[in-house]
């Protein structure tokens, strides 16, 4: 176990970066998914938490999983909210905002590759490959000329693998060996920057996982859908080709995460951030968290998780 247990009361099948995995009793084929407050960067988890981090990526992947259902794309997602409790047989021993934190997920078949579109030059895109002059690994072929923030038409598929590393891999082998899977998981994506554009929001790239349904064989999304630990978000008026903008995501903490290790000599490391970066991420989860859901969270909660 990497990380003291998100619900003391239970033991974790599976710790990620920021989720704790628990099984469901008396339900082999369900989970319980709980958000933390951690945050990591770069496949680091840093010392310091994030208050109210854990609420706001589980509001907003329960928004976007059950938005997706309208349109007709499966999901992993079985049980949110108060409703947990059906599943659970003594829920006085366990954290009062539960329910706010975790979802009741089912077992799914989870594709080893994680399915990142992008619809701007940014990220390790643009840092890695394209602004230093050098093939990218993705195999995607990009016009010459572009700028920090051009458009990408079309929308750049840059997948890479499910893992601690998550090397790049070749986007036509991808969508080769997971069609069904890259054409959903760009479904999603269009959805996702649809409604954020329509709020001054672009989602300049996004980050998604999909899987199989064991019992029926079909494909769902699974994971953490539309939220900062896993988009780039930028307002609209904000966004300047060739200039970085303010971002309204994780990218704040990653580039001050950047600049530490930077001036220590480049070794990443865990980072117990300052007072003043804590406080500015956490805001950060809340605007965009609000500006999505279009209320704030905490009305958000009191509508879908009493």
């Amino acid at each position: 176990m990497k990380y003291p247990s998100s619900v003391p009361a239970w033991i974790p099948e599976h710790q990620g970066k920021v989720r704790d995995t628990f099984r469901v009793p008396g339900h082999d084929d369900l989970m319980f998914l709980v958000a933390t407050d951690r945050v990591s960067t770069h496949n680091v988890v840093h010392e310091s938490e994030i208050s109210g981090k854990g609420k706001c990526l589980t509001a907003l992947t329960v928004f976007w999983l059950k938005k997706l259902e309208e349109y007709g794309i499966r999901t992993h997602l079985v049980a949110y909210g108060k409703d947990i409790y059906r599943y659970i047989a003594v829920p006085e021993t366990l954290p009062a905002d539960l329910h706010l934190r975790c979802i009741v997920v089912r077992r799914m078949n989870v594709v080893p590759r994680e399915f990142i579109f992008r619809a701007r030059m940014a990220g390790s895109l643009w840092a890695d490959y394209y602004s230093k002059g050098l093939p990218n690994p993705y195999g995607v072929v990009l016009p010459a000329g572009l700028d920090l923030m051009s458009p990408l038409v079309p929308i750049a598929f840059t997948p890479t693998e499910k893992s601690d590393t998550d090397d790049p891999v070749n986007a036509a082998d991808v969508l080769s060996e997971y069609p069904e899977e890259s054409e959903t998981a760009l479904q999603v994506y269009q959805i996702i920057r649809s409604h954020t554009l329509a709020r001054g929001i672009d989602t300049i790239d996004a980050k998604g996982e999909m899987g199989r349904d064991p019992r029926t064989n079909k494909v769902a999304v699974v994971d953490e859908v539309g939220t900062p630990d896993c988009c780039r978000y930028v307002d609209v008026s904000d966004m300047r080709i060739g200039n970085n903008p303010k971002w309204l995501d994780k990218q704040f903490v990653r580039e001050e995460a950047e600049r530490i290790w930077k001036s220590e000599g480049g070794e990443k490391r865990p980072i117990a951030f300052g007072p003043e970066t804590v406080r500015k991420t956490a805001e950060i989860y809340r605007d965009i968290t609000g500006r999505i859901l279009d209320m704030p969270l905490e009305a958000y909660q009191d509508e879908m998780f009493s």
